[in-house]
């Protein structure tokens, strides 16, 4: 028996995930301050495929903001709520998102492992 939430609570994810991109152009403290939020918001939530949604959009709002490692954080959380959900097309894109952070640092070897990981599942 799964519980259900007030549909105020997905409202409340999905305005904040909204909002974000109306504050890029302001200040980077603020939208992390904001992505913050939306990440105690959706931390506690299921794993179910519309969570591991919030996390991609969190991630990409990190990376955005050149935030690369709450980035990081976000994509290896990412990672393994899709190895446990069993979620094949996740865990690739989380794959290839953390194949994309070393990209960004240089760091060939992990760029060469996480792409190839993708590549496997695939």
């Amino acid at each position: 028996m799964s519980v259900s939430r007030p549909s105020s609570f997905y409202e409340e994810i999905n305005a904040e995930l909204g909002a974000i991109p109306e504050i890029v152009v302001h200040n980077a403290d603020e939208i992390i301050s904001n992505n913050d939020e939306i990440y105690e918001l959706i931390s506690n939530r299921k794993n179910d495929s519309l969570t591991r949604d919030y996390f991609f959009q969190l991630a990409e709002s990190y990376f955005n903001i050149n935030s690369y490692e709450k980035y990081l954080k976000i994509c290896k959380e990412l990672n393994y709520k899709c190895e446990q959900s069993k979620d094949s097309l996740g865990l690739i894109k989380a794959n290839y998102i953390i194949a994309n952070y070393h990209y960004i640092n240089y760091d060939m070897d992990s760029v060469y492992y996480y792409f190839s990981k993708a590549e496997q599942i695939s």
